[in-house]
């Protein structure tokens, strides 16, 4: 099942009149963040955001343990198919993911589930920040990407970034693109577009909205810099998604 799939019978599965619901882009923020391995983020997101207060949630199971449960399995499964598209191999992703549900199904208490998600989800953030520096080989390089990643929805200046790491930001363009083969410009607005890129696919916000999120200064300038690394602008890349997906409606 594909991710858009997943989430898709997520939020059905969820449905309750009763319930004031998160939108999407609350768990895509999260799995986003997991996906890129960016662990303060995370962190601090967890202390803010623990599994078992989450409010949002639909009736799985009237059995309270049962719900969480279900739902931690849920997201174990989400999780798994974001790292996969991270570049996590499927059967270590997947190989991590059953190790977790089973260990959620020897709880007894909302309090193990919430604690074992804590686990699940830094085990994978560090699989995937392992997976975007190990290539790299200067601690320079390393801090800087950490950075960027934990930047995402600001707007990303290189002498912030040389500021942060104690470098000259001239010096840091360079040797970023030594050791990466990537001009550190370019990697930013690529990695904007990525997740900008996912929120059009399941957030749910104007291509506005999604500019002003990711910190980009025009919506015109986030059009434009779209269509660069995607090759496409959003409204054509939206209609592209739609149109795949009626189609795969249709095929079943």
């Amino acid at each position: 099942m594909s991710i858009r799939k997943d989430l898709k019978y997520k939020n059905y599965i969820s449905l309750d009149d009763n319930i004031e619901r998160k939108s999407y882009e609350h768990d895509i923020e999260i799995y986003e963040a997991i996906k890129a391995g960016r662990i303060e983020w995370i962190e601090n997101k967890l202390k803010s955001d623990p599994f078992k207060k989450r409010e949002d949630w639909g009736i799985l199971s009237t059995n309270e343990h049962r719900n969480y449960t279900y739902h931690f399995v849920i997201t174990a499964a989400l999780i798994a198919r974001f790292c996969i598209e991270g570049g996590l191999p499927l059967d270590e992703a997947y190989t991590i993911s059953d190790y977790y549900i089973q260990k959620v199904d020897l709880t007894t208490r909302g309090e193990q589930i919430a604690e074992l998600y804590k686990e699940m989800v830094m085990d994978y953030a560090y699989k995937m920040k392992n997976i975007e520096t190990k290539n790299i080989y200067s601690l320079q390089i390393v801090k800087t990407i950490d950075y960027i990643n934990n930047h995402l929805y600001e707007n990303i200046k290189i002498n912030d970034i040389a500021d942060h790491i104690n470098l000259n930001q001239f010096y840091l363009s360079t040797l970023f693109k030594q050791e990466t083969g990537v001009n550190l410009k370019d990697f930013i607005l690529k990695k904007k577009i990525e997740t900008a890129r996912n929120m059009i696919d399941y957030s749910g916000l104007s291509f506005i909205e999604i500019a002003e999120e990711l910190g980009f200064c025009s919506q015109s300038y986030f059009i434009l810099s779209f269509k660069k690394i995607i090759g496409m602008t959003p409204k054509k890349y939206q209609e592209s998604v739609k149109q795949a997906f009626s189609k795969g409606i249709e095929k079943k």
